[in-house]
């Protein structure tokens, strides 16, 4: 039973035509629709016609109707202007219609579902479009006096066979935009479903479009036929366009357009003539002024007869100030005989761009034009510089700076514009002007006149110097060398700077000039020498790698380790021995040395790189810094390297300092794949580990928080090798474990940790500072360094390798982004701490108090951070519903049906606390460890895992983030994310590391619109800080300004 106008469409027309209805109802076509006393309904319709639709309605549905298409007669069903006029209909009555039965909704899908699918049928009745013809014409108002008075109109005929005028431009380009109809006549109307426009006037109507946005708030614009078109559009309105299709108006006289010539200078408007007069000056005509019309300034475009001329802007700066100068003199101009040939130089040879020129052949004969020559002549008499400039064209020559005379045999053209440029270049130079010409006095000023002046005057002109002046510059026999030796007696290098025909203390006189960064130097003899010069410059660059304050000598020492920065610069020459210690260590792999037997079998390449690498560094001795991806063996690698310093010798002792966590695993290392070495732990009461550092033995393993606390017990002692894992324990130099260890007395030490720079480069220096602490110096000459400064020092002693370059075998890691909602409960919270921090922040800012004040916002964001994780964590009571936790136990639950086997990472243990309580109601089986785990049962738990036993491993972010193999998990979480991208990837590699056979994922728990999201976008700067000094950051969060903290804690 049909019950509903749209039920009533659906079973009386197809699907094709009620979509086409809609079109034209969406559209507006339905026009006039009024209903009689007696309840009848009329309309009008545009289609391709105007039709009339009549129809009556019983029961909220249609009972007679009738449309006069012909569609409505020849086909059977309703027709589509029927179908839109009760469309409009029922529009007007939907406020007071009730909702159609409830049961009738699956009927509605469906009808849907069709409407939807019609319009793949509306393809083929696109194609059949016809293309309008739309006929532009121009109505041109020329400048006249004024070049800026002239201005452009536009309207539109539009039509197929015949083309009508658009009354209404913005209601025609808006229907053109909304795809609307638009009427013309009762003949004619736009339809979009009927008429296409060409690419070409589709683009033009865009651009008039566009013109009209601009004049929105011109209420006078609206109804009018005539568009103003503003000069930078009309060119573009012109390109590509038909002449047929375009007209202009000028005057109110119609002219028809056959070209447009768009900016070529081989196709000019302009005619003009010279010819000599009787007074013997010459007379210029523009000799077809008065058929030319100047559209105005703005447009540069010029119409002559049927011909339009778009203009480039060079043209149109030439033909302005022409066309304001030859309205005043009626299209004539006369020339003197004495300035013809300046005014062909500056004026004839411009216009030429815009105009014919046509001149008498009697004047043409006499028309000279020859390249211009510019010669600078220099002197030196009476100790002063005296300079002479010459202009040549041909056999012509002349001092620009005196006055010329005219030659009644022949016009020479010049080139002014290159005459300008060499003037303006001899402006530029300090001259003093004077009888004599040009002179410069002075033994600075005369120095850098040859030094540096005549330089930059030579790219304008020729220089021809007496050989007085060219004996005052000093020109080297041989080029200047830097020789480096390596003096193995005193273990260092020695530096001899070696200058072509000078003494010891002429040398030493310019090294000195070097190091005051001076740009010359005058000689004993006179002679000047331009330090800038490039051998001379490589010089100053190696003194400036050497950190000299003061050049006493030609001959210099420096330490070994500057060899590499040395061998980096041009001018110096590098002694046999010292090459080999530089190809030592940048290629390891080529020194003959060979990692342990009973490790040959185990170590990779890459790692066996690594041991040739340290034993290079050693055999030098230098420290350095290990610095592979996490889960790449560094751990190896040192154990070989202690390893081959033992082989055929007891007596030594070197020392490890480890995180307390690590300790116990480098002993198992060690009794691994060191058995023949002998380890003592330093442990128990501080007796006992005194006793313990007497013992007889070659290594000993300690952590950090016992050095701190033992430093009176290693003073006396002095390790051969000391090792500091986990050195960005050390990133702070202030630090009292870091002063500890760098007090430590050895002889040679190395560094290891995948994450040497976490938040600044200051970290690096720290760790530098007592694994090499001659490398950089004072914390003050390093604060100086740009890090590309600081990557060239450091790239010998540090060396970094990453999973994607040396284990192509690793099983892929996929990192995952999982977004979760906050619960209303958090949203409350979440929005109260905002609104409290934002308040602190803005009062900080006010009494001047934010740097006093940011531990306590710091802190506020911490809490923010909390409540993304659980309400509880920042409620007195634990109830309350978290998003995120929610998400985690599905995962978790739907990935222990799937067999895998998770890490679950936490900075808050309050966090684990809760997570853990709801993993014992539901019987899930896990581990667990944070920073109260004995380092001893740390060992056992992640062998437990490893072999199999349980799904889930509950983990501590600071406690389990270093050190730990778990390559039994497949699925890393990081339920909620540090400041530190570089903390987060150390612990996803506890998974994805070295051993691990299956792919594994990392997934990150994210909150959306909080300060969770604006964490991941600040990860992302601070992953390119170690890029930059280690391979060529981040502002913490605790650089941040108010403004940057603002945006933080801004809730979406």
């Amino acid at each position: 039973m049909i019950q509903s106008i749209e039920q009533f469409v659906h079973t009386f027309a197809r699907p094709e035509t009620i979509q086409r209805a809609k079109t034209y109802h969406r559209q507006g076509n339905v026009r006039k629709l009024l209903s009689d006393r007696k309840g009848e309904w009329k309309a009008v319709v545009l289609g391709h016609e105007i039709y009339d639709v009549h129809f009556t309605i019983e029961n909220d549905l249609p009972k007679t109707y009738s449309c006069t298409c012909p569609a409505y007669e020849a086909y059977p069903g309703l027709c589509k202007h029927l179908i839109a006029c009760l469309y409009e209909y029922e529009n007007r009555q939907a406020p007071v219609k009730e909702a159609p039965p409830k049961e009738q909704k699956g009927e509605r899908d469906v009808n849907r579902l069709i409407d939807s699918f019609a319009d793949l049928f509306e393809v083929e009745a696109t194609a059949e479009k016809e293309e309008l013809l739309i006929e532009y014409v121009v109505h041109v108002h020329p400048a006249k006096m004024f070049v800026g008075s002239g201005f452009v109109e536009i309207e539109l005929k539009v039509g197929i066979d015949r083309t009508y005028v658009v009354f209404d431009l913005l209601k025609w380009l808006e229907a053109l935009e909304e795809q609307r109809t638009y009427f013309f006549t009762k003949n004619f109307s736009y339809n979009p479903d009927e008429h296409k426009l060409s690419d070409e006037d589709q683009e033009k109507m865009d651009l008039l479009l566009t013109i009209v946005r601009m004049r929105e708030d011109d209420v006078s614009f609206r109804g009018e036929r005539r568009l103003f078109v503003p000069g930078p559009a009309f060119s573009s309105l012109l390109s590509n366009i038909n002449t047929t299709q375009l007209s202009l108006v000028i005057h109110q006289n119609t002219m028809p357009i056959k070209h447009i010539h768009f900016p070529d200078e081989r196709n000019t408007p302009l005619q003009i003539s010279v010819m000599k007069t009787d007074s013997g000056g010459m007379l210029l005509h523009w000799t077809n002024m008065e058929t030319s019309y100047y559209f105005g300034s703005d447009y540069r475009a010029i119409l002559t007869e049927d011909t339009l001329y778009i203009l480039s802007e060079e043209q149109n700066l030439v033909f302005v100030k022409f066309f304001q100068r030859m309205q005043r003199e009626d299209g004539k101009l006369h020339i003197p005989h004495r300035l013809f040939e300046q005014f062909y130089s500056y004026v004839l040879l411009q216009l030429k761009k815009v105009a014919k020129v046509v001149i008498e052949p009697e004047v043409e004969q006499k028309i000279q034009q020859h390249d211009l020559k510019a010669t600078l002549y220099v002197d030196e008499v009476n100790e002063q510089l005296n300079a002479k400039l010459h202009f040549s064209y041909g056999e012509h020559t002349f001092n620009p700076h005196e006055e010329q005379v005219t030659n009644d045999d022949y016009y020479q053209i010049r080139d002014i514009k290159q005459e300008n440029q060499v003037m303006a270049a001899i402006e530029q130079v300090p001259f003093t002007y004077n009888e004599r010409g040009l002179t410069i006095r002075g033994e600075d000023e005369m120095a850098h006149f040859l030094l540096f002046d005549l330089n930059e005057l030579a790219k304008s002109m020729d220089i021809n110097v007496s050989e007085n002046v060219q004996e005052r510059i000093y020109t080297p026999a041989e080029m200047p060398t830097v020789e480096v030796n390596y003096n193995q007696q005193h273990d260092w290098l020695d530096i001899n700077f070696q200058f072509s025909g000078l003494g010891e203390e002429e040398s030493i006189s310019l090294l000195k000039a070097m190091r005051e960064k001076r740009s010359f130097v005058q000689l004993n003899n006179g002679q000047y020498v331009n330090l800038t010069r490039d051998e001379l410059k490589n010089m100053s660059d190696v003194l400036d790698q050497l950190g000299r304050e003061h050049v006493e000598s030609t001959s210099v020492q420096a330490p070994l380790y500057q060899a590499f920065q040395l061998n980096e610069e041009a001018a110096v020459t590098i002694s046999d021995k010292v090459s080999r210690c530089i190809q030592d260590i940048e290629s390891p792999k080529d020194l003959n040395v060979t990692v342990p037997t009973n490790l040959e079998k185990i170590m990779r390449d890459y790692q066996k790189n690594g041991f040739q690498w340290m034993t290079a560094l050693s055999k030098y001795g230098f420290g350095g810094i290990l610095a592979d991806d996490m889960g790449l063996g560094k751990t190896i690698q040192t154990i070989a390297y202690l390893a081959k310093q033992y082989e055929g010798r007891q007596e030594g002792k070197s020392l490890i300092i480890s995180p307390a966590s690590l300790v116990y695993n480098w002993q198992r290392e060690i009794e691994r794949f060191a058995p023949q070495l002998d380890v003592v732990i330093i442990d128990g009461n501080k007796e006992e580990r005194k006793k313990k550092l007497t013992q007889d033995a070659q290594l000993f393993i300690t952590s950090y928080p016992l050095m701190q606390r033992d430093e009176e017990l290693y003073a006396p002692v002095v390790f051969d090798h000391l090792v500091l894992d986990e050195a960005q324990h050390l990133k702070n130099e202030q630090a009292k474990t870091t002063k500890v260890v760098r007090s430590l007395r050895k002889r040679q030490a190395f560094a290891l940790s995948g994450t040497p720079v976490e938040n600044k480069k200051e970290e690096l220096y720290s760790i530098f500072s007592i694994v090499m602490p001659e490398l950089f110096g004072s914390k003050r000459k390093f604060s100086d360094l740009d890090n590309r400064a600081v990557h060239r020092r450091i790239k010998p002693f540090l060396l970094r390798r990453l999973k994607t370059e040396v284990l192509k075998e690793l099983p892929e890691k996929q990192e995952i982004i999982q977004y979760t909602e906050l619960s209303e409960l958090q949203k409350q919270l979440y929005v109260t701490q905002v609104e409290q921090i934002s308040s602190h922040l803005s009062r900080a800012v006010k009494e001047n108090a934010f740097q006093e004040e940011r531990f306590h916002i710091l802190a506020g964001l911490t809490k923010l951070r909390q409540i993304c994780c659980h309400p509880g964590l920042v409620m007195q009571e634990e109830g309350g519903r978290s998003g995120k936790l929610d998400f985690l136990l599905d995962y978790v639950e739907q990935g222990i049906a799937s067999g895998k086997r998770m890490v679950i990472f936490s900075q808050f243990t309050s966090m684990l606390a809760i997570i853990r309580k709801q993993f014992d109601e539901r019987n899930f089986g896990y581990h667990y460890l944070d920073g109260s785990t004995p380092v001893a049962d740390r060992l056992s738990l992640t062998q437990k895992f490893n072999e199999g036993e349980h799904s889930l491993f509950l983990i501590s972010l600071k406690a389990g983030g270093t050190g730990l193999n778990l390559t039994g998990g497949d699925t890393v979480i990081l339920y909620d994310l540090w400041w530190n991208p570089a903390v987060e990837e150390q612990a996803a590699d506890r998974v994805h590391r070295f051993g691990q056979t299956k792919q594994v994922d990392i997934v990150r728990l994210v909150t959306t619109g909080t300060i969770e999201e604006k964490i991941a976008a600040l990860q992302q700067d601070k992953k390119s800080l170690i890029d930059d000094l280690i391979q060529p950051g981040e502002t913490l969060i605790q650089s941040m300004n108010p403004e940057e903290l603002h945006q933080l804690i801004s809730f979406n």
